[in-house]
């Protein structure tokens, strides 16, 4: 996590060693989970503007990472504890997510 989000939160360098989960943790996990949350829906149009072979992976890499995230939302930020994933079920849905709007386009 960048240490500028870090110190807008108030959320120290003793704090991070530690790895404390906190209100001002939360803070900043919930900051970066959005920023890359944006940066993933603002990649789906780039399906359409790639070449075929890179459309699947393009497509995978954002939705899949749309999910980690709402994984991370789900755990209330706390990735210290538990490691944000993806289960099978989720990654299926995913991948044929992915495959049947390329097969409509």
């Amino acid at each position: 996590l960048p240490r500028s989000t870090r110190e807008q939160f108030g959320y120290d360098d003793a704090m991070w060693r530690n790895r404390e989960v906190n209100p001002a943790f939360q803070r900043v996990v919930r900051c970066e989970v959005a920023r890359a949350t944006g940066f993933l829906e603002k990649s789906r149009p780039l399906v359409k503007t790639v070449s075929p072979d890179l459309a699947g992976p393009v497509a995978l890499f954002a939705e899949g990472g749309l999910r980690v995230a709402r994984a991370i939302q789900d755990n209330e930020y706390d990735v210290w504890s538990a490691r944000p994933t993806v289960g099978r079920f989720a990654r299926l849905a995913i991948l044929l997510r992915v495959l049947v709007r390329r097969a409509i386009q």
